[in-house]
């Protein structure tokens, strides 16, 4: 939402959360500046929304039904869809929630083809250095706004924003960046959840050290040489998946900021990876718990840096008649006087939420919900 009302607006405005109506036409009139020719835009609400500016242009009608009229909640989506089976009874909010869930993996939204030689995020530090200092003052990413962003940064976004349009900035590399990503991904992901698993087993033995070890090794041996040599093991490591990219292709400034992303994580991960591996090759088996102890503060700080979406998930896993819901905006609690909070971190919790119930509103986690019968939603 703050990235939406710094283009129409030119800045953060917390009086004009819902101002749809208004936000979009300020976007659409935007989009037809200087021949862009921006025919809507896709966001993010619930999962994904498509907000078009003009039904008579690019859009055919293929029918128009009228349908039976649905009973609404006070605010939000339909709660409930009349039925002619009396017996039966339809909960539309989580049918809501159902229809989005299906685009929550891998490969997502697949009618929305993304530009990735275009691409522009507020995580550039080049291009929007204000907000660095403004984020390490906050508690991880979740607090991340664009609160706090500087007049001179808002002008470089919109200047190469508009220059996305002009056709400058060239052709791109032709790397699937979107592919690139997910070898990253699915290289590390599951092993590094097992390692987290194992070392947080409730027991302290040599085998457990050694199952540990294993896994660590397994993720380590593609780029062990022959002749031992650490540093030469991290560089294989490091740059194997894009070592060619930045040698040989040219590419758009969109492409370097993602190459450098990709980059920043594998060095991370390499780094961390071959080093928990050369603590237990160093190791012997006197002190095991230490080692356990010293494997398991580092995996949690890595997988905490990487924060990766995979791993949100419902452990264990959800019965046949439940679903995996991660509670989320406007759908996740009803704010006082019956109004879902803005989006975003959104307001604090209503006076009437438990302490203990605080985190959840902050920092949602992936629960079990049925979805037939007694639901529970």
């Amino acid at each position: 939402m703050d990235s939406q009302d710094i283009v129409a607006w030119g800045r953060v405005d917390k009086e004009r959360y819902f101002e749809e109506r208004e936000r979009l036409g300020v976007l659409c009139d935007w989009g037809q500046e200087e021949g862009k020719g921006v025919d809507g835009f896709v966001r993010m609400e619930m999962d994904f929304e498509i907000m078009l500016c003009d039904f008579t242009a690019g859009v055919r009608v293929e029918s128009m039904l009228n349908l039976e009229e649905i009973k609404r909640g006070r605010v939000g989506p339909p709660l409930h869809a009349p039925s002619t089976n009396t017996n039966a009874e339809v909960r539309m909010d989580i049918e809501v929630i159902r229809a989005g869930a299906r685009h929550n993996h891998f490969p997502g939204e697949t009618r929305v083809k993304l530009d990735y030689t275009k691409f522009i995020s507020f995580y550039d530090t080049d291009l929007v250095p204000s907000l660095v200092d403004v984020r390490a003052r906050m508690n991880g990413r979740l607090e991340h706004r664009l609160e706090g962003i500087s007049a001179r940064d808002i002008g470089a976004v919109m200047g190469r924003l508009n220059s996305a349009f002009s056709g400058s900035g060239g052709s791109g590399s032709g790397v699937d960046w979107q592919t690139l990503i997910k070898v990253v991904k699915d290289r590390y992901a599951e092993r590094l959840e097992l390692v987290r698993d194992l070392v947080n087993l409730n027991e302290t033995t040599v085998k457990k050290a050694g199952d540990v070890q294993g896994q660590l090794t397994a993720m380590v041996a593609p780029y062990l040489l022959a002749s031992p040599n650490f540093n030469a093991t991290y560089k294989l490591c490091a740059t194997t998946h894009t070592r060619y990219i930045r040698e040989t292709l040219a590419m758009t400034p969109s492409e370097k900021l993602l190459l450098g992303a990709v980059e920043g994580t594998t060095k991370e991960i390499c780094r961390s990876v071959i080093r928990m591996w050369s603590w237990g090759v160093d190791h012997d088996d006197g002190d095991v718990e230490e080692l356990l102890g010293a494997w398991k503060e580092e995996i949690e700080r890595l997988m905490n840096w990487l924060d990766w979406s995979v791993w949100l998930k419902c452990r264990p896993g959800c019965n046949w008649d439940e679903m995996c819901y991660l509670p989320t905006w406007p759908m996740f609690r009803w704010g006082p006087g019956g109004r879902p909070g803005p989006p975003g971190r959104g307001p604090p919790p209503p006076e009437d939420v438990d302490e203990d119930e605080e985190p959840d509103w902050i920092d949602p986690q992936p629960v079990c919900r049925k979805i037939v019968g007694e639901v529970d939603f």
